[in-house]
């Protein structure tokens, strides 16, 4: 099985993303979605998720959503949470593919009402280590 792991810190605060809500797709080859898990970060802003990825699907075009206005909402509803305005982004995602079954695929983040910051690393399973 492939892993799939995230980090997101939120820059408006300085903080971990804690209960970002997170979901993640496989984009069929008619274009439609098929959701392969929903979850939320934990306390530390991080996911960690296994992915089956079987043959027919090695090289798949995944989706990668993070719904950043629900979390900014709630974050505004805080005490003491003061934010500069609403933002106009609903969500965040990020196509990418997976292409080894049982690779390690990270895809940290930094966040803001208004814009993001991402990027990609992966291992392969096949790679040795000296």
């Amino acid at each position: 099985m492939a892993t799939l792991t995230t980090h997101v810190l939120d820059s408006l605060s300085g903080t971990h993303a804690a209960g970002l809500g997170v979901t993640l797709y496989r984009i069929e080859p008619a274009g439609g979605r098929t959701a392969l898990f929903n979850a939320v970060t934990d306390a530390g802003g991080r996911l960690h998720k296994t992915v089956e990825v079987n043959a027919a699907h090695t090289g798949a075009t995944c989706e990668l959503v993070f719904q950043t206005a629900d979390y900014f909402a709630r974050q505004s509803a805080l005490p003491g949470v003061v934010t500069a305005h609403p933002g106009i982004l609903r969500e965040a995602a990020l196509r990418f593919v997976m292409p080894d079954p049982d690779g390690a695929y990270h895809i940290p983040m930094m966040l803001a009402p208004s814009s993001v910051s991402v990027w990609c690393s992966s291992s392969s399973s096949s790679s040795s280590s000296s």
